[in-house]
């Protein structure tokens, strides 16, 4: 390959290694912002006043995706004393959807 072609580039922007450690999610991170470096390897001609290297900025949107709700907790353990009258309250149940607010959506039982 001619010296003239030999480039170097790398990624800013990214976690020590250049990938993201776990998957990304959109309630926490709705893009990433990366810089581009690439320099020129080779010495330019005499008389050229350019700098040896160039960047370009690249924005990353992630898209979100309806998730599942979830019960906070699970599995529920219930104890209650024999003899409790028909119609009383045992507990109560709750959960979340972590994208409940963004997909506009309800929660039903």
């Amino acid at each position: 390959m001619e010296a003239n072609a030999l480039l170097t580039s790398c990624l800013l922007g990214l976690p020590p290694g250049g990938v993201c450690p776990s998957p990304v999610d959109f309630e926490m991170n709705r893009a990433f912002m990366l810089t581009v470096v690439v320099s020129n390897q080779a010495h330019l001609a005499s008389g050229i006043q350019s700098a040896l290297q160039s960047t370009a900025g690249v924005t990353i949107s992630v898209q979100d995706v309806n998730e599942a709700p979830y019960f906070p907790t699970n599995p529920k353990h219930i104890r209650f004393e024999e003899g409790v009258p028909a119609g009383t309250s045992l507990t109560t149940f709750s959960a979340a959807d972590p994208d409940r607010l963004q997909m506009q959506q309800i929660i039903r039982y």
